[in-house]
């Protein structure tokens, strides 16, 4: 079984790592998934998703900020 690897998003105290897919803080189930903070390397495709939205989002301020 291929390990997915999430985006890291939220560190705990404890060292448990919340994903960037996560609606609400959650660990990870290290047991069948881990994370990474190489954007590159990210395999869940809703973390994906969420990086894709986070550049998207990133270019499109940077836009208005040369015209505005």
């Amino acid at each position: 079984m291929t390990r997915i690897y999430h985006m890291a998003k939220l560190i705990g105290q404890n060292g448990e790592v919340s994903p960037l897919c996560a609606v609400w803080p959650k660990p990870i189930d290290m047991r069948k998934a881990t994370w990474t903070i190489d954007p590159s390397a990210v395999t869940c495709r809703r973390c994906r998703a969420a990086l894709s939205k986070q550049a998207r989002d990133k270019t499109a301020r940077a836009e208005g900020e040369q015209h505005g």
